[in-house]
């Protein structure tokens, strides 16, 4: 017969046991559902930028190779040449968190990231710059 107040009785070593793979379970489906939830800032960005797929695909759907005269890196972050430096990193910002691959896990989303940086990069660089301000100025006139 099992006694209920002697701890060593198989009946107490068997619950906790059990309970440990129910709270295990638990956890873990906590964690899934946690890690799925999209805070009401990146529904926002999202709305704005365009999904994580949609924004993958986007950026690899053409070369970007500015040496080799393939794309560009207003294009790439869609910000208008003459914008201002700030506008500028807070359209990398938005792009890049939403893309980055501790963050996003598509296939291609490590290689989405690399192209955006390298545009935002070379948004920095003052020749590259100076060979927009060019057509910002043509066109302007145009």
């Amino acid at each position: 017969a099992t006694d209920p107040w002697n701890p060593l009785d198989p009946l107490w070593i068997s619950i906790p046991s059990a309970m440990e793979d129910g709270m295990d379970a638990l956890f873990s489906s906590f964690m899934s559902e946690v890690s799925n939830i999209k805070t009401a800032k990146m529904k926002k960005i999202e709305g704005n930028q365009g999904t994580p797929d949609e924004i993958i695909e986007r950026v690899l759907a053409r070369p970007y190779d500015p040496k080799q005269g393939q794309g560009s890196a207003y294009q790439i972050l869609q910000v208008a040449p003459d914008a201002s430096e700030s506008e500028i990193t807070k359209q990398y910002r938005r792009l890049s968190v939403l893309v980055h691959p501790d963050k996003c896990k598509l296939e291609k989303a490590a290689e989405a990231f690399q192209v955006i940086v390298k545009a935002y990069n070379d948004t920095k660089d003052p020749n590259y710059q100076d060979k927009y301000a060019d057509v910002i100025i043509v066109k302007a006139y145009n």
